[in-house]
């Protein structure tokens, strides 16, 4: 069988050979939907890329990897990942380096598409399932995990913030404004809403205020929509809410029940996503600083490649945005 060239992608795919290459060599603006369908091609038909031959001259291949153990439609509609994606682009672009986004997380052999890749360094956000760590330790290339609080590996950094904190903080700031029957809404899968949790607990006890109220449900707009309907029912009057997506879907359903925000209930978000400034009323929320974690992750992948072999955890200072639906204006 005749060897299948880059041109014979192309051809398959219907995208030309300039997209084809882009897409192979982490470049250019293609779609995710581009990626995923070239990158399915070259799988279905066994073509992979001479990678020896691409890298010859400089004995590197300038391309970062990021993966996120997420489902694309929760990647898509939360826009702090692409926060964090702007500023380790434009970090890496000051070094002559590319980003390359993993897709399919799920099903991704992490250790195949970084040997394929020639990946320099892999940036991992959120939890990784433990099945996929075992693809990590063959990995002998720079790894940071940005927001992972469950996998504890050996030979890794880790940026975090003090999530625990922020619970604490936004919990507070609704208690010492009136706010006496205060609910946490999170997901009860995701490590980091755990934490914020805590914050909330530990909250409410210093603030001497009454029983917890817990509401747990996927963390989606539709999530949102769920629980907002069942607290209209309720005298809750403050939400400390582990993500702004969720927020979004209960302060559509509160207002839909004949709920005021923030006359009735005064709620605060976790992520400070841009459509926090949009909604009307807006959005308070606490502010994790994505973009000082993109930075820092691209810093301690060049640290380990210039030879400076030190690994950290390093926790980023987060702060809460305070706007209308907290103020009332």
């Amino acid at each position: 069988m005749e060897k299948l060239t880059i041109k014979d992608i192309a051809k398959q795919s219907g995208f030309s050979v300039s997209t084809v290459s882009n897409v192979i060599n982490g470049k250019g603006k293609c779609s995710l939907k581009t990626q995923k369908k070239i990158f399915g091609l070259m799988e279905k038909v066994g073509y992979k890329p001479n990678c020896a031959a691409r890298t010859l001259a400089s004995k590197k291949s300038n391309l970062i990897g990021i993966l996120f153990p997420i489902e694309n439609e929760i990647f898509q509609k939360n826009n702090y990942y692409q926060k964090i994606i702007n500023s380790i682009t434009s970090e890496l672009s000051k070094k002559s380096y590319d980003l390359v986004i993993g897709n399919n997380i799920k099903e991704l052999n992490i250790l195949e598409w970084a040997l394929k890749r020639d990946l320099e360094g892999i940036i991992i956000i959120g939890d990784l399932d433990a099945s996929k760590e075992k693809d990590l330790k063959k990995i002998n290339i720079p790894i940071v995990f940005i927001d992972n609080y469950k996998n504890n590996l050996y030979g890794v950094n880790y940026i975090n913030s003090d999530d625990t904190i922020g619970g604490f903080n936004a919990t507070e700031i609704l208690a010492k404004n009136n706010c006496k029957n205060i609910a946490f809404v999170g997901s009860d899968d995701i490590e980091v809403h755990s934490r914020r949790y805590l914050g909330y607990q530990s909250a409410l006890i210093e603030s001497s205020l009454g029983e917890e109220r817990l509401y747990l449900e996927q963390p989606s707009y539709q999530g949102g929509l769920i629980l907002g309907e069942m607290i209209s029912k309720t005298d809750i009057d403050g939400l400390c809410i582990a993500s702004d997506i969720m927020a979004f879907g209960i302060i559509s359903s509160l207002l839909k029940n004949g709920k005021k925000i923030p006359e009735n209930i005064k709620i605060i978000g976790f992520d400070n996503t841009d459509s926090c400034e949009y909604t009307t009323p807006t959005l308070s929320s606490v502010d994790l600083n994505f973009s000082t974690k993109g930075i820092v992750a691209v810093q301690m992948i060049f640290e380990e490649l210039e030879g400076k072999n030190f690994l950290r955890n390093q926790s980023i200072d987060l702060n809460i945005v305070l706007r209308e639906i907290y103020t009332g204006g």
